[in-house]
């Protein structure tokens, strides 16, 4: 869950839950977002680094998202999710 924090941390680059959490397995220091988990059971809304950015800019304010962002998104293989669960 947390490869692409990590191989951005790796560089230098804040990705996904690093914006918002110390997560020192990873590498991710000094979140440059708030976050305060909301008091509801939402998958996508609990985790803003999971929500969609089009969700996200109704639900936050400030958005995290600027208009020129580039964003992506990963992936997983369902094959490989199957197997690892």
């Amino acid at each position: 869950g947390s490869a692409v924090e990590k191989a951005g941390a790796d560089k230098g680059i804040i990705w996904g839950a690093c914006h918002y959490m110390n997560i020192t397995d990873v590498g991710c220091e000094n979140p440059d977002l708030p976050y305060v988990a909301p008091n509801f059971q939402s998958y996508a809304l609990t985790s803003p680094w999971h929500t969609p950015p089009k969700v996200l800019k109704t639900q936050q304010t400030p958005s995290p998202y600027t208009d020129d962002a580039d964003l992506f998104v990963v992936v997983r293989n369902p094959y490989d999710r199957v197997l690892s669960e």
